[in-house]
């Protein structure tokens, strides 16, 4: 079994880093941002890129990526240190179970 990364992978991890160096060039970046810092406008660009919910359905907001696009996004925003410490329960735990369990309401 090949368990490299696609082309499209790598990709990806590229247009992540240059997004996270541009984004994060200015900012003083904290070794524990990851679960201390949060940025409502940098989550806001986070997210116009898609990269909020990047597994969930797209008619929920999603763009039905892979799980290990979500690691790739994941381990760039660690090694970036970038200020998204409330993506953890968001992202990874409240929205799925919503997606799951709640309403078609909730979902929308």
């Amino acid at each position: 079994m090949d368990f490299a990364l696609t082309p499209e992978q790598h990709a990806f991890r590229q247009e992540i880093r240059a997004f996270l160096a541009q984004e994060l060039a200015h900012e003083t970046v904290v070794e524990d941002g990851w679960i201390a810092g949060f940025s409502l406008e940098f989550s806001r660009k986070l997210g116009a890129h898609g990269w909020i919910g990047l597994t969930w359905p797209k008619k929920h907001g999603g763009q039905e990526k892979t799980y290990l696009d979500r690691v790739i996004l994941t381990e760039e925003l660690l090694r970036a240190g970038a200020p998204v410490a409330a993506h953890w329960l968001g992202d990874r735990q409240v929205g799925p179970a919503l997606l799951a369990y709640g309403s078609e309401e909730q979902k929308a």
